[in-house]
């Protein structure tokens, strides 16, 4: 009798239904948070791959950017995609795709270029 009371209580007042329903999901929330920072698990950093780093008549395979003098390149051998997004003029052609191709074609042994 007194939890149908309670009920039709808030139908009549729709805003005390919802501070009730905000107080049970926070309370929740505390109970979530204060468990996760007594048990803290150990994060998983994302994995990198680790490139290379060679003199750029070295490389060979698709360069992706240079550190003074050398390149950071993915061997031919490895496995992956890549993606290059630029607008007109970005130099997506010029900056990956040609040296990409040049360093590809020094080793005639791996890979061969039509």
């Amino acid at each position: 009798m007194i939890l149908s009371d309670f009920f039709d209580y808030l139908k009549a007042n729709p805003k005390y239904a919802i501070l009730l329903i905000l107080i049970i999901v926070l309370s929740v929330y505390q109970q979530y948070v204060n468990e996760a920072l007594k048990n803290p698990q150990k994060k998983e950093k994302p994995l990198r791959p680790k490139l290379p780093i060679t003199p750029q008549k070295k490389a060979t395979g698709i360069i992706f950017g240079r550190m003074g003098r050398k390149v950071m390149y993915s061997p031919i051998e490895d496995e992956g995609h890549v993606i290059c997004i630029a607008g007109s003029g970005g130099g997506k052609a010029f900056g990956v795709c040609i040296p990409s191709i040049r360093s590809a074609c020094q080793d005639p042994k791996k890979c061969t270029c039509f």
